[in-house]
């Protein structure tokens, strides 16, 4: 009898611990969608992007990418946010190849993290001169 009883709630522990993460109204804390204004991008251009999101008041956007052959991200951002779509613009350095950015293609990852959960995300650019 024991048994069961610790088996039978062993197994509730896992299933409330395998649910995704909520907000406060019951939604999953999930990043909708993420665009650029496109995916070609030169020398001193503005990347445009626009974040759809479902979380919280006061979630946080985490965006890191365009790795430089040092190791080093040149898009680094935290922003608090508030309300659905977060659009973020980040200006490109006056030489991409001088800052350590040759040509090709670039990973940008997003993390949206609030008190209920986090949820990831990943777009890609191109880089050319």
């Amino acid at each position: 009898m024991k048994f069961l009883l610790l088996l039978s709630l062993l197994l509730f522990i896992l299933l409330v611990m395998n649910q995704p993460p909520t907000t406060a109204a019951g939604h999953e804390i999930k990043i909708l969608n993420v665009s650029t204004n496109k995916n070609i991008y030169h020398s001193n251009e503005v990347l445009s992007m626009n974040i759809w999101f479902d979380a919280p008041e006061g979630s946080t956007l985490i965006i890191k990418g365009i790795k430089d052959s040092r190791g080093n991200y040149r898009m680094d951002i935290r922003r608090n946010l508030s309300s659905s779509p977060e659009r973020i613009e980040f200006k490109l350095s006056r030489c991409n190849r001088c800052s350590g950015l040759p040509p090709g293609k670039y990973d940008i990852d997003l993390m949206l993290i609030s008190n209920s959960g986090n949820d990831t995300s990943k777009v890609w650019i191109e880089l050319q001169q």
